[in-house]
């Protein structure tokens, strides 16, 4: 699990972010040093209200519009452990990443409560930029909480870090009350998605966010 908290004008134009991450890394003989490879995946916005939806017979249906704000990022990173080996394990980490921003349109009927299909999806805007990053953490060996463990096979991984990169446009279609009073001069844009019923060939209109 991943909390993101955002800084500067980010902080007043978004929501903090949840997310999941995995990783994969090598750690050399020597067990101070550890390379390898992290991906998460977090959404810091999610927005969901109905419309009328015209079916093209000239009945209208109300439809779910779901529009969710997400970032993704794919890092490598260098950790240095502070002790070889051991239950706890402190170190530092260094890492850099391509992230990137997006944000998807879902329409689907309101009457389905599994959500089992969705007349139209797609992503509505996109953008990325590179980042980079130090932090901190601890490693915990399980085995010290759950016994019948054997060593060096599950770990607790706490972990702390800061990450900085160059400008991004992203979307906040739930943005907090904050954002309303911030002092970045700059007008936000609407997006609008225009979706196609594809049985009909209607062409429906969605504000989505502001850009």
């Amino acid at each position: 699990y991943v909390y993101f908290i955002s800084s500067g004008d980010m902080r007043q134009n978004i929501k903090d972010a949840h997310g999941m991450a995995m990783s994969y890394g090598l750690t050399n003989p020597s067990g101070r040093l550890t390379y390898g490879l992290e991906m998460n995946f977090s959404t810091y916005g999610d927005e969901k209200h109905e419309e009328e939806y015209d079916m093209g017979n000239g009945e209208m249906a109300l439809q779910e519009i779901n529009v969710r704000n997400n970032f993704m990022n794919i890092m490598g990173f260098t950790r240095m452990n502070f002790k070889a080996q051991g239950n706890f394990r402190p170190y530092a980490l260094f890492k850099a990443a391509y992230a990137h921003y997006f944000t998807d349109l879902a329409i689907s009927d309101a009457d389905d409560q599994d959500h089992c299909s969705s007349k139209n999806s797609d992503v509505v805007y996109q953008d990325g930029t590179f980042i980079a990053g130090v932090g901190g953490g601890l490693q915990i060996d399980l085995s010290t909480i759950f016994g019948k463990k054997r060593k060096d096979l599950m770990y607790l991984n706490l972990q702390s870090s800061m990450t900085t990169g160059g400008r991004v446009n992203y979307m906040n279609s739930d943005a907090p009350s904050a954002s309303q009073q911030h002092q970045d001069q700059r007008t936000p844009s609407d997006v609008v998605a225009e979706p196609i019923n594809t049985q009909t060939q209607i062409l429906h209109q969605h504000h989505v966010g502001n850009l």
